[in-house]
């Protein structure tokens, strides 16, 4: 982001990995930007917080145990929890990326990535912004 640029307070961010570091690396970050950060171990973890909360957007890992990042966003799509949410898969393996994802990042990543990714998907108005990468 540039300057004193931030998502506006209040956008609610779930992400959803297996890797602890990697939860607490992304939580720690995104909250600097006056998001609100969630974080879920597995596709399962990740809708038993959906059943009880919104959010903004969801960042998921594709390959963890229990449920995957692609059975988690066909659930979120076709279930009707939050089918509008955009939800972007990180993963290191871009082709098992099955699903209807907003958008997938490859693992490794760069934190500056990821930051653009939600500042570009919400927008500073928190509406959902169309991009291509």
């Amino acid at each position: 982001m540039r300057g004193t640029e931030h998502a506006p307070r209040g956008q609610k961010i779930l992400v959803v990995d297996d890797q602890h570091d990697l939860l607490n690396l992304l939580q720690i970050c995104l909250s600097k930007d006056h998001n609100v950060v969630e974080v879920a171990a597995d596709g399962l973890d990740a809708l038993q917080k959906l059943s009880s909360n919104s959010y903004d957007l969801i960042l998921t890992d594709i390959d963890m145990p229990n449920m995957d990042g692609n059975e988690l966003c066909n659930f979120i799509r076709k279930a009707c929890l939050q089918p509008e949410v955009p939800v972007v898969a990180i993963t290191a393996e871009p082709w098992l990326a099955t699903a209807e994802f907003n958008l997938v990042v490859n693992k490794p990543f760069r934190i500056v990535e990821i930051r653009q990714v939600v500042e570009d998907l919400l927008g500073r108005s928190g509406s959902v912004a169309s991009i291509k990468w």
